[in-house]
């Protein structure tokens, strides 16, 4: 059940970005608002209910922040413009592919056969549903942003594996999900920062302020539940939050961005699923 409710509740994140994004606000800074105001929520939380004495664990902060909020959010919420929350959705099947992979390279995982070819069958599946989409022409562009979605998985992927293994002793969930929040907007802060162009990150448009209240309160309670999956989980298991999030983030994109899901979506993420149930069905 906390799989589902974490899944449902980042998918809403795309639908909500998109229209922010429509509405006037950078892609960037939306994600950067976003992350800020949901660690902050969850700061006064920890404050109010006494367990905000954890140890400053920068590095861990950073890294995860980077990995889990700046770069799959930001990206996601800037092709989500183009592609639409539907199609974006279907990026969060394939971190379980990149974790998959980086577990073998770390010997954390042995070779299997079946698994290995249910990663080549979603691998298809995803394909299947990037290209056959009609609702976005095949130019340089819209090819250039389906690539640049890639960074979505294996951001996530390297997440789920570093976040597991450099865990702060003693630490819970409660005191590492502001800190990892944080950390996404710091990093974002900078690269804003170094292309000198902070000035993205002031808006003045009521309905965007808004959005992004709800935002952050929706953000603070699904990446509390992802970091207590985490505690809980393999790096494998968490990255299953893909098959929430597709469903779920095209259900969205329908019914409050009137998007159109064709035959080649259905059929491509059936495929998906299936080459995912292949590769996580064996033990």
């Amino acid at each position: 059940m906390l799989l589902l409710i974490t899944g449902v509740s980042i998918a809403l994140m795309l639908p909500m970005a998109k229209i922010a994004v429509a509405k006037g606000i950078d892609p960037l800074a939306y994600a950067f608002w976003q992350a800020t105001g949901a660690g902050l929520i969850l700061s006064v939380f920890n404050l109010i209910h006494g367990s905000a004495g954890a140890k400053l664990h920068k590095r861990y902060f950073m890294m995860s922040g980077l990995t889990a909020i700046a770069i799959p959010n930001a990206v996601a919420f800037s092709i989500a413009v183009e592609l639409g929350a539907a199609i974006t959705s279907v990026y969060y099947a394939l971190p379980s592919l990149v974790t998959y992979g980086l577990a073998l390279l770390l010997k954390l995982e042995r070779i299997q056969r079946l698994r290995v070819a249910g990663l080549v069958i979603s691998v298809a599946g995803c394909a299947w549903v990037l290209l056959g989409n009609q609702s976005v022409a095949m130019t340089s562009s819209s090819i250039n942003t389906m690539l640049l979605g890639l960074l979505i998985p294996v951001a996530l992927g390297v997440g789920n594996i570093y976040r597991t293994r450099a865990w702060p002793k003693g630490a819970t969930p409660n005191q590492l999900a502001p800190g990892m929040l944080m950390g996404g907007a710091f990093g974002i802060f900078m690269y804003l920062m170094l292309q000198n162009r902070l000035e993205v990150l002031l808006f003045a448009h009521t309905e965007i302020l808004l959005i992004l209240i709800v935002q952050s309160l929706i953000t603070a309670q699904s990446y509390l539940w992802f970091f207590k999956l985490q505690k809980l989980a393999t790096p494998v298991f968490i990255s299953q939050l893909g098959f929430i999030i597709i469903p779920a983030g095209a259900l969205a994109g329908v019914l409050f961005l009137g998007e159109q899901i064709g035959v080649d979506f259905i059929l491509g993420v059936s495929v998906l699923f299936l080459g995912m149930w292949l590769a996580n069905h064996t033990k």
